[in-house]
C-alpha cells in the first residue's frame, strides 16, 4: 500500500472521529445543565474538533497543491520533450 493511500485512509478515519466528536458534543449540550465538568469536557473536545478540521484543511490543501505542481511541472516536462530541451 502507498504512502498516498495511507494517508487518504488515516484522514478519513480523523474524519469520521471528527463526526464522532460532533455527535457527542451536540448531545452533550443538552445535557450539561450546571455539570462543570461536563461543561470544562465539551469545551475541551470542542477545541481538539477545531484543531482536526484544521489539520484536515491543511492537508487537503497540500496535496491540491502538489497534484497542481505535478500537473504544472508534467506539463513543462513534456513540452521541453517536445521542442528538444531536454
Amino acid at each position: 500500500m502507498g504512502t498516498i493511500s495511507r494517508v487518504k485512509d488515516q484522514v478519513e478515519w480523523v474524519r469520521t472521529e471528527l463526526q464522532r466528536m460532533k455527535g457527542f458534543l451536540k448531545d452533550a449540550k443538552s445535557r450539561r445543565k450546571g455539570d462543570e465538568r461536563l461543561e470544562n469536557w465539551i469545551r475541551e473536545i470542542r477545541d481538539v474538533a477545531y484543531e482536526v478540521e484544521d489539520i484536515i484543511d491543511r492537508v487537503r490543501f497540500t496535496a491540491e497543491r502538489q497534484r497542481q505542481r505535478r500537473g504544472f511541472m508534467g506539463t513543462i516536462s513534456r513540452i521541453a520533450i517536445l521542442i528538444g530541451i531536454s
